[in-house]
């Protein structure tokens, strides 16, 4: 395996330790299958390396320079085009629904490999969504809002991957 990738892994293993996702696995799973992903569609050593760090910065404490000064400039970037711009704790008055038109504008933004990072994000989010209904009903009325919000931020992403953009589309479809 390629170096960069390699150092990427381990580093986001560390920034995500002991974090699990909804459905009580370890989170870092996620990122791992997000850059499985993106190395199986034939995507650059910095795009698979930004996969497994794609939300190092919106999870973690780790910062933009942080990804710099380890990985250099393009992971760096390639992991902000796919991290939420409004930082937490969300500013007064932030209604989730507000939150995800400035996220849609920022992913609208995204360089074709930033959008598909962002595809392959969202596809793993669908594939981990029916362990999670199984999981815990209660994460139905989540599921149904993620799939709307998905729905609206599908057509800003076709610029990337054009087989990704096409899977998610069918993803949609089926939901």
């Amino acid at each position: 395996m390629n170096v960069l990738i390699t150092r990427a892994e381990l580093f986001a293993a560390k920034a995500h330790e002991g974090m699990k996702r909804k459905t009580g696995g370890p989170y870092i799973e996620h990122t791992k299958r997000v850059a499985a992903m993106l190395a199986a569609h034939g995507h650059d050593d910095e795009m698979v390396a930004a996969g497994h760090l794609h939300d190092t910065v919106e999870d973690t404490a780790v910062t933009y320079a942080d990804l710099v000064a380890e990985f250099g400039e393009r992971v760096a970037k390639l992991v902000m085009m796919v991290t939420d711009p409004i930082e937490w704790p969300y500013p007064k008055g932030m209604t989730r629904a507000k939150r995800k038109v400035v996220e849609r504008a920022h992913l609208a933004a995204a360089d074709p490999a930033g959008a598909t990072i962002k595809l392959a994000d969202m596809i793993d989010n669908f594939g981990n969504m029916n362990a999670l209904a199984e999981y815990d009903p209660k994460y139905l009325k989540f599921i149904k809002m993620y799939k709307a919000e998905a729905k609206l931020a599908h057509p800003l992403l076709a610029h990337g991957d054009p087989v990704l953009h096409k899977k998610l589309g069918e993803i949609l479809a089926r939901y």
